[in-house]
């Protein structure tokens, strides 16, 4: 027998371990607020990836990877120090060549032109006025800020190409604080965040006069104040209607969210959408009375000006847009198109565990506004960078969602802070080579020492990238016919075309308007007709015939105007001789 006060023996360890898990997981941030669960499904219970609803594709993603402590350490490095050389880089060569016209085109000039007419008390000019033609899509929030910091600095071209510095920078400083948010780790989130930049479309975004950044860093801002209380939908919604008042296309995260709303939400989706009507009419009709009617009156006339409508039919169109897409991501950002695998991994395993975010979402409605896009005969590569940056949500997610947890792998907790799921340790190398495979590379690198030595006081720009060399050109000539209409703004005068992508469409709509401009060049009135590339060229036949100015328009130019040589990087036509 057994003494009544002697020691019983230990009860034997537990062969599982418990149903339920701590209430305060050491791994994973105890936030079980809805707003956390916007960006993180699965915050609001850590171990929702162990559930045996789960696929054997989740598990076999979160199967940690071992690596030691200094490993981890030097991946963390190696990320935020490329990160940050990255973006040194683009700031370095878009500080360096901010006054020359590199990078810098007819749509460049458009937006020169607006901000001109915006300074001298005319937002959106009248499409046409008898001399000179107008016609525009864009939207009227840049506008203003390209004319208030041109009047500021007193130079176009430094105040657009620095403006479109600063808004790629915040679109990235969004983008890490979004991933920051999703618990992705600080130099991979940094790196992340200057993907965009380091590709052909971010070099156009970074350097060049367009508003693209601007408008996509307000929808990721959007997504990240998004959350439950009335309040923050009305602030989410009133930076779409921000988005939207910089660019016509600004409405993938609006419509993200909607959806999102009418699954999780319905009640807030009220919030949303009044909040965003309310917002986007006061936005719209404040520009509206200070146009005296011209916003309207052009993009009621031009919004939808290269989508051919008449000739393909609605879903032939998506179609078409959606290949283009494709190729254009291949061939303008292929960094981004070799890191969309793991990206659809992240929807699959968001679809396995049926917790897609605000940002797979994002990922679809950006897709399908992209498509729309690309249908547009006037869109390039530009554009992309909607979707690159949704890209980088939807991998900072998968970073989330690949967490290796130490009660599935029956690993210690100091082990756990040192692995890394196999999706994740395939992110970070991929992250960490790509840069060095991707064409924009050499670009750059090679951009760093002229930009160097320009900055460090050394030779001006060459010739054919010296605006002041084309002004002092053409500053007795008058009047001048320009595709890019930079030089009439620079020299003073309100340019006769402003947009030739437009000159197209409004001479299809009035074609009127089309024979006052070829009667003025049948005259010979014009001293110069200065184009982007010849006109005798038969790579440009197209481009002049069915993108710019026109068949009508072209073949006035021919018959009346004869090749006299290059000035600058452009091609500079004078009248042909009168016959006898």
């Amino acid at each position: 027998m057994t003494p009544a006060n002697s020691a019983q023996p230990p009860s034997p360890p537990p062969e599982h371990p418990p149903e339920h898990p701590p209430e305060h997981p050491p791994e994973y941030p105890p936030e079980k607020s809805p707003e956390h669960a916007l960006a993180s499904p699965a915050a609001g219970d850590p171990y929702a990836l162990k559930r045996p609803a789960c696929s054997r594709l989740v598990r076999a993603a979160c199967f940690p990877v071992m690596i030691s402590r200094r490993l981890s350490a030097g991946l963390g490095l190696a990320c935020g120090g490329l990160g940050v050389l990255m973006v040194a880089t683009c700031v370095l060569v878009a500080v360096a060549h901010r006054a020359d016209l590199s990078i810098l085109d007819h749509a460049s000039g458009a937006w020169i032109a607006l901000a001109d007419w915006a300074r001298q008390g005319t937002l959106y000019p009248p499409l046409f006025d008898g001399q000179h033609f107008g016609g525009t899509r864009f939207m009227p929030v840049s506008i203003v800020l390209h004319a208030g910091l041109a009047g500021w600095i007193g130079d176009y071209i430094v105040a657009g190409k620095m403006l479109n510095l600063a808004t790629a920078l915040a679109l990235g400083a969004v983008l890490f604080t979004y991933m920051r948010r999703l618990g992705v780790a600080r130099g991979l989130a940094l790196l992340l965040a200057s993907l965009p930049l380091w590709t052909d479309t971010g070099w156009l975004v970074t350097r060049s006069i367009r508003n693209d950044a601007l408008p996509v860093a307000l929808q990721v801002l959007a997504l990240l104040v998004l959350g439950m209380s009335p309040g923050r939908l009305v602030l989410a919604a009133g930076l779409c209607a921000l988005a939207v008042g910089c660019k016509l296309s600004a409405v993938w995260a609006g419509l993200a969210i909607v959806l999102w709303l009418l699954i999780h939400h319905r009640r807030g989706l009220i919030w949303f959408l009044g909040g965003g009507a309310v917002s986007l009419a006061a936005l719209l009709m404040a520009f509206e009375l200070y146009s005296q009617g011209r916003m309207s009156e052009n993009l009621l006339a031009l919004a939808f000006a290269g989508s051919d409508a008449q000739a393909l039919a609605l879903p032939l169109r998506l179609g078409k847009g959606l290949l283009r897409l494709v190729f254009a991501l291949g061939r303008n950002a292929p960094l981004f198109a070799a890191l969309t695998p793991l990206a659809g991994l992240d929807v699959i395993l968001a679809t396995a565990q049926r917790s897609w975010s605000v940002v797979h979402w994002s990922l679809l409605t950006v897709v399908l506004v992209g498509a729309v896009q690309f249908a547009d005969s006037g869109v390039i590569h530009n554009h992309l960078i909607d979707v690159l940056a949704v890209l980088v949500l939807v991998l900072g997610d998968l970073w989330m969602r690949t967490r290796p947890l130490c009660s599935h792998a029956r690993v210690s907790e100091l082990a756990s802070r040192r692995s890394l799921s196999q999706a994740q340790f395939i992110l970070l190398l991929a992250v960490l080579t790509l840069p060095v495979f991707e064409p924009q590379t050499e670009a750059y690198l090679q951009s760093v020492p002229g930009a160097l030595r320009q900055l460090g006081g050394g030779p001006p720009a060459p010739a054919s990238l010296d605006p002041a060399h084309i002004v002092a050109a053409l500053d007795h000539a008058d009047p001048i016919l320009c595709e890019d209409p930079l030089w009439p703004v620079l020299l003073g005068r309100h340019p006769v075309v402003m947009d030739a992508f437009m000159l197209l469409r409004l001479e299809r709509i009035h074609p009127s308007w089309g024979d006052s401009l070829i009667e003025r060049l049948d005259q010979r009135e014009f001293t110069f007709v200065i184009l982007h590339d010849r006109l005798d060229n038969p790579a440009n036949r197209h481009w002049f015939t069915f993108v710019q100015f026109g068949p009508r328009v072209t073949a006035a130019i021919e018959r009346n105007y004869q090749y006299q040589g290059v000035l600058g990087n452009y091609a500079t036509y004078v009248p042909r001789p009168a016959r006898k």
